[in-house]
């Protein structure tokens, strides 16, 4: 009878142990399961918010192609910057082949040559006017300075200047001033000076130029 009511007993206790083993088994995957799809939802907002950042990354960059690309205003823009540079520098070029060639031998100018690897500051002026003020290149200078008979077609490269006019230069040390004064139809004077002060009153009187009355 002991030994029945044992085995009794021992039964009832694993089945209650089975029943709360399967309840917590069951509470375990509930929550697993809620856990899951949980993630799987927070999973498929995130794709979707990728998915539309990716979207909305791919209509900028398309803009900013229709913006830069080939054809585009930017590309035009360029373009048409580089077209009017090359146009300007050609007809400066131009200009200096056309002051070189009509080069009147009963005029006078000089031309500015330096010597180095750096730029000078040159300036040119009457009574306290600036005639002209820039920094010029290595080299001889395309500008003419006409202090006599200056053409009548006044290009970029062509200073009128009077015979009174004032020279100020940065560094002297390295500025030539190439002279070709009044000649005939023949020939034409020509005379090289060498700087070697910042500042010079009087072109005429100080370089003693030549200026038919």
């Amino acid at each position: 009878m002991k030994r029945y009511r044992s085995s009794e007993s021992k039964a009832t206790f694993l089945l209650a142990f089975l029943i709360v083993a399967l309840f917590f088994s069951i509470t375990i995957s509930i929550i697993s399961f809620y856990k899951l799809y949980s993630y799987t939802k927070k999973l498929d907002s995130l794709e979707k918010e990728l998915s539309r950042t990716k979207n909305e990354l791919s209509k900028r960059i398309n803009r900013v192609e229709d913006l830069v690309g080939p054809n585009s205003p930017l590309d035009r823009y360029i373009n048409d910057f580089h077209y009017v540079k090359n146009v300007l520098s050609d007809l400066k070029n131009f200009e200096r082949i056309i002051s070189e060639l009509d080069d009147n031998p009963r005029s006078g100018y000089f031309k500015v040559l330096v010597v180095g690897a750096q730029k000078v500051w040159f300036e040119v002026e009457e009574n306290g006017k600036k005639l002209f003020a820039s920094e010029l290149f290595p080299g001889i200078s395309p500008y003419k300075f006409y202090y006599f008979k200056a053409p009548d077609a006044m290009l970029d490269y062509i200073i009128k200047v009077p015979p009174n006019a004032s020279i100020t230069v940065g560094k002297p040390d390295r500025v030539f001033l190439i002279f070709f004064g009044v000649g005939t139809s023949a020939e034409r004077p020509v005379k090289i000076v060498k700087l070697s002060k910042t500042r010079y009153v009087n072109i005429e009187k100080t370089f003693n130029l030549y200026i038919p009355k």
